[in-house]
């Protein structure tokens, strides 16, 4: 975790927040993807922090899209 601030990323690493010592990853897996409108969509998935996992939706708008 980086901010840019030193003394933040310390305090939110700390076991008042993050408890990144004893849960070092922070992990998010996708369970599912829905097109809301022509140019938004929502993900929902597994968020897992400090060893407790929810499932969260997340609203997104498209852009662009990047064709290889």
């Amino acid at each position: 975790m980086n901010t840019r601030n030193e003394q933040r990323d310390a305090h939110l690493r700390s076991n008042d927040f993050l408890a990144m010592d004893e849960h070092p990853q922070i992990t998010f897996v996708t369970t599912g993807v829905r097109q809301t409108g022509e140019t938004s969509l929502e993900l929902t998935g597994d968020l897992s922090i400090r060893g407790v996992t929810n499932s969260i939706t997340i609203p997104f708008e498209v852009s662009a899209i990047k064709t290889a």
